[in-house]
């Protein structure tokens, strides 16, 4: 996955960091094992648009499973106007 064009630097710097860890200790519940990325392919191998965005969801979202935790603040505002209460919450990244 290194070379493909829409990940590949992601792939790269996960490899040049060493971020890669061994998984958390657990016990085999027998069930399968995680949906990886068989090899790295390009949209125009696939024939239908379906087929390339479940690819595409399945290695992105291998590849974020090996990658550090993000880490965000959630910042929460409660007003009152004229006796209504609104709320507003939203997050930001703080790497």
């Amino acid at each position: 996955q290194a070379a493909h064009p829409m990940w590949g630097r992601t792939v790269q710097m996960i490899l040049s960091n060493r971020q890669l860890r061994a998984p958390a200790s657990g016990t085999d519940k027998g069930d399968h094992p995680p949906i990886t990325p068989i090899r790295a392919a390009h949209k125009e191998e696939f024939n239908k648009g379906k087929e390339w965005k479940l690819y595409e969801y399945v290695t992105r979202h291998f590849i974020a499973s090996l990658m550090e935790d993000a880490a965000y603040d959630e910042v929460s505002y409660v007003f009152d106007v004229a006796g209504e209460q609104f709320a507003y919450t939203y997050h930001h990244v703080v790497e």
